[in-house]
């Protein structure tokens, strides 16, 4: 059977229109890329260790030995085995101190991050604060609000060394010494950094 001239047009017409609609997506869909993430930079780094070594610095007298070991690195063992060992050497202390302690607190300051590809040097410094009343005043008077309780610190320059492990940035060396009221000093401490008390 012949087919009719108009109804081929119709159908080359049509089969041309499809065509040209389907080939600017094909065009676009193949050029089209997805944006990649924005890559770590020096300063993102740089941020990152700093909380880290704040917030260590911080907590670490409270941590237990398997969180120490998530932030300290495990080819330094006997770091984590003193810092593990240290919040004894600070409950000695405490109660030794001239009076009623009634809180403490860390404040640590950040001097200087100096990165080397997956290796990073801190200088840091943490000031460690004693609220105390003298054991002559009484708890009442403390209670009243009568009483103002005196603040003491002291101060100790830490240097740190931190290494990449698998993304995460870990506490390799931490040289450190807690001076004359703790009497004792970090396994990395080899001087000459000085304790100084305010």
């Amino acid at each position: 059977m012949r087919k009719h001239p108009i109804f081929i047009l119709i159908i080359v017409i049509a089969a041309a229109a499809i065509i040209s609609l389907a080939v600017p997506n094909i065009r676009h869909n193949t050029t089209l890329k997805t944006k990649p993430e924005a890559p770590l930079t020096k300063t993102d780094d740089t941020e990152s260790i700093k909380k880290e070594v704040i917030y260590v610095l911080q907590n670490r007298s409270s941590m237990s030995k398997l969180t120490l070991e998530q932030y300290y690195s495990s080819k330094n063992p006997a770091l984590i085995n003193y810092e593990q060992e240290r919040p004894k050497l600070l409950a000695q202390a405490l109660k030794k101190w001239p009076g009623k302690v009634i809180s403490t607190n860390a404040e640590v300051q950040i001097k200087g991050v100096q990165l080397h590809g997956n290796s990073a040097n801190v200088d840091a410094y943490e000031i460690f604060n004693i609220v105390w009343v003298s054991n002559n005043q009484s708890n009442a008077a403390t209670q009243s609000g009568s009483l103002k309780p005196t603040t003491s610190g002291t101060g100790t320059p830490h240097k740190i060394e931190l290494e990449k492990d698998n993304g995460n940035w870990k506490i390799i060396r931490d040289a450190y010494n807690d001076g004359t009221w703790l009497e004792s000093k970090s396994p990395d401490y080899s001087g000459p950094i000085e304790d100084q008390g305010y």
